[in-house]
């Protein structure tokens, strides 16, 4: 499948975990051809389909969110965001050809926000007696 536009192509790295479950993938039975991520027929899977007859059975038997691909992207973007690696790496992996729709995906939480407040207390209220409000 091509991408949406030709910027979109793009070499993705990845880890030793994942190279060895593509291996394994690869050199298994099915009938990948060209492809990577097929039914054991060797046809390409339906991403709407997969969400329905996989994804939220698995959701509902752990009793989380329903979760789609795009839950996927999210929660990779959030991890990366919320440890700091930079934005433009950010993007890249992602894919995205802006770093404002990178952004649209991180997600941070109520305790990394906290956090982020307490800093900016520091920064703008140094001299703040922190002992008052306890």
């Amino acid at each position: 499948m091509p991408p949406k536009t030709e910027e979109s192509e793009r070499e993705i790295p990845f880890g030793q975990a994942v190279k060895e479950a593509l291996t394994r993938l690869r050199t298994s039975e099915r009938k990948a051809n060209d492809f990577l991520f097929v039914t054991v027929r060797g046809n390409l899977f339906c991403p709407q389909r997969v969400t329905k007859t996989a994804f939220r059975p698995l959701a509902a038997k752990l009793g989380v969110a329903p979760f789609t691909w795009r839950s996927f992207r999210r929660s990779a973007e959030t991890a990366l965001h919320t440890h700091g690696i930079p934005l433009k790496v950010q993007q890249q992996i992602l894919g995205h050809s802006s770093p404002v729709m990178t952004l649209l995906y991180a997600d941070p939480n109520l305790s990394e926000r906290r956090e982020a407040i307490e800093q900016l207390e520091s920064l703008m209220l140094p001299s703040f007696n922190r002992s008052c409000t306890s």
